[in-house]
């Protein structure tokens, strides 16, 4: 390529960028420098207009002549200098173009609040956006999308400003003349359009406008798609070990351990469902297929009260609920495995599908390498793991304020080892089989109402089960010029399951810009199946040559069924101090009945506070668990029983404090500690 057409590329690229630019730039948010001394208003205002070279238009009757601006300011917005200048005249600005225009504010003795209220969504696929940010523009009050991307937004009577932003999107600006309360539905573009024209990359910044008190980190699900995945597959679990105070068993293995605690301590949620087997393949992966992965949130430290039943952490993640705009779809094959999703509406903008597949391809070749392994140790046999998961999801709109959703999950792990070996010498042959299955299976049915444009209802049924059987057999058959003559062998079943029954429900409440209120509770019907089987040739199960079968054990075990119930009721109270001041602070209760009842208080708080470049943090709770983990120490291999508390043995109870400092640096961008 020529010099010259390098030059004239790089001056398209310029140009382009500019323009890009141009299309965000939005008047009143360009800083100046400016200073005056008795100057009038009028004269200030054409100044103004000057240096940023915005035109600012008012009529003059409207503008006082005897009102004389003193002020000095660098580096601050054009909007924030108009509105220091003209609010005491009772005037205000709009944004009509690239120009300001001031007017009579007719609001200005109004001490009035009205609502708006409404979804955000994406404009391509009519997901909603959830935890996304609307706030005005000097950032004096602001709000956030719950799980369901409803919003509630309660502000001053008047011409108002209201900036919609979610990560990955571009900037809204709505300008709202509010006399009574209003209904905004949001649609958001995407902004990753623009990825051809980015010449440098940004680093991810994890602070986002009005943060959660919580120590929370929320998982930017682009990122680890985009991240460089384990075999060909990102997941999520996976990313979550590359987070302060996360950490993992030896190389990925053994589960996730929050803050010293253990892996049977974190609440794993999964569109609101309880999960508790994450992993697939020894603890290489995790059960959530990014395909389908709208939004995650990992709690570390003490967390809100709608959350309980776990000691250490919460990971939060919902699922998204298909585009109901066109129908889309993707394969991808990786190293390890291939999965595929479609996606559409069933009818456009009220109903919509998701489902998606993904399974390991690789236990053929598994197979056979395993089996040529034994050829050249003089064995025969082979060993063969694989693993699948399938997600389905339908949602349908009852009315511009209600909805029911529909979803569903299995997944399962498989492993099965086969060897034999004869010794000639001594007249023996050696069997060796093993097989193990994980499932889960979950269910859920859940409708949600927005009851008013300062309240949301969700109503939630599930079903959850975890299953885990293993069945392993070990034989020795005595032989004579080749035929068999006598045997002895050891074989054994082992199970673990938990099912569960449960209803849930969730309220919002947001009196206003200060107050967010969450109250809720819920039921749920546990049923244990722990199980073990152990019998040897003494037991006289098989005749002669007869091997002896897992389904033969597996219906010889005598299932014992332990039973639980598990009552909770919460309410917390999100509070805004200030623009960097929050406080939440709330109380859960947990009642448990296993023969015994148990009565569990948590009482939460959680506080922040701060500038632009720096937030302090704190938080102090009370955490109850009902359910025990009996832990087998086998790598990886998900042989672990969930027993209920009993009469003998009580729940587990803790305290959790935390505290932490963070700086924002242009340099190195946020640095801080947390305790």
């Amino acid at each position: 390529m020529s010099i010259l057409h390098r030059f004239v590329l790089f001056a398209l690229l310029f140009v382009c960028t500019q323009k890009i630019q141009a299309q965000y730039l939005i008047p009143d948010e360009i800083t100046i420098d400016y200073s005056a001394e008795d100057l009038p208003l009028r004269e200030v205002l054409y100044q103004l207009g000057d240096i940023s070279r915005v035109t600012i238009a008012f009529q003059e009757e409207i503008i006082p002549g005897d009102s004389l601006i003193s002020l000095a300011v660098r580096n601050e917005k054009l909007g924030k200098i108009i509105d220091y200048i003209i609010n005491p005249h009772g005037l205000k600005y709009k944004i009509v173009g690239n120009q300001i225009v001031i007017k009579k504010d007719p609001y200005t003795s109004s001490r009035d609040k009205i609502t708006i209220s409404g979804y955000l969504k994406d404009e391509e696929s009519g997901e909603p956006l959830v935890n996304a940010n609307i706030y005005l523009y000097d950032k004096s009050a602001g709000t956030t999308t719950n799980e369901y991307g409803f919003y509630s937004f309660t502000i001053d009577k008047g011409i108002k400003r209201v900036y919609f932003s979610y990560l990955g999107y571009d900037l809204g600006i709505q300008e709202f003349d509010l006399a009574k309360d209003t209904v905004v539905d949001i649609k958001m573009l995407p902004s990753n359009r623009l990825n051809e024209v980015v010449i440098k990359a940004k680093r991810y910044d994890p602070v986002i406008e009005f943060p959660e008190v919580a120590s929370v980190d929320i998982l930017p699900i682009d990122r680890i798609s985009a991240g460089l995945p384990l075999g060909g597959e990102a997941d999520i679990i996976r990313y979550t070990y590359t987070l302060p105070g996360v950490t993992s068993g030896a190389d990925g293995f053994g589960g996730m351990s929050v803050r010293g605690g253990a892996t049977n301590q974190n609440l794993i949620l999964f569109d609101g469902i309880p999960v508790y087997n994450a992993n697939h393949a020894f603890g290489l992966f995790s059960i959530f297929n990014s395909n389908v992965i709208k939004s995650a949130k990992l709690y570390k430290g003490a967390f809100p009260s709608h959350y309980s039943g776990r000691l250490s952490s919460v990971l939060d993640i919902r699922t998204r609920e298909g585009n109901n705009q066109k129908m889309a779809g993707d394969v991808s094959v990786g190293i390890l495995a291939v999965k595929a999703s479609l996606e559409g509406p069933i009818v456009k903008d009220k109903a919509s599908y998701l489902i998606s597949f993904r399974r390991t391809f690789v236990d053929p070749w598994i197979k056979s390498l395993t089996e040529y392994l034994n050829e050249r140790e003089g064995k025969t046999g082979n060993s063969d793991i694989y693993f699948l998961d399938f997600n389905g999801k339908l949602n349908f709109s009852l009315g511009p304020r209600s909805k029911i959703y529909l979803s569903y999950y299995t997944g399962s792990d498989n492993f099965n080892n086969i060897t034999s070996e004869v010794n000639d010498e001594k007249d023996l042959e050696n069997l060796d089989e093993t097989f193990w299955e994980s499932r889960n299976n979950l269910a859920s049915l859940r409708w949600n109402l927005q009851l008013s444009q300062k309240s949301f209802l969700n109503i939630s049924a599930y079903y959850s089960k975890y299953n885990f059987g293993s069945f392993d057999h070990d034989r020795v058959n005595i032989l004579e010029s080749g035929q068999q003559i006598d045997n002895f062998y050891e074989a054994g079943y082992y199970q673990s399951s938990i099912e569960d029954r449960g209803v849930k429900l969730d309220m919002d409440i947001i009196p206003g810009p200060s107050h967010k209120f969450k109250i809720g509770g819920g039921i749920v019907k546990h049923q244990f199946n722990p199980g073990l089987l152990l019998v040897d040739n003494f037991d006289q199960l098989t005749e002669g040559e007869e091997l002896i079968t897992q389904n033969q054990l597996k219906s010889l075990l005598d299932k014992e069924t332990i039973e639980g119930d598990e009552y909770e009721f919460y309410i917390e109270d999100n509070i805004r101090l200030g623009e960097f001041s929050h406080l939440n602070i709330g109380y859960n209760h947990l009642m448990v009945k296993t023969g015994k009842t148990y009565h569990i208080v948590q009482p939460r708080l959680l506080f922040n506070t701060g500038s632009k470049k720096y937030t302090f943090k704190f938080s102090a709770g009370r955490m109850g668990q009902y359910l025990h983990n009996l832990t087998n120490s086998g790598l990886g291999i998900p042989v672990d029983v969930w027993l209920p508390s009993t009469d003998i043995i009580e729940p587990e109870v803790s305290w959790i404090f935390s505290a932490g400092n963070f700086f924002k640096s242009e340099k190195f961008g946020m640095i801080g500690f947390e305790t």
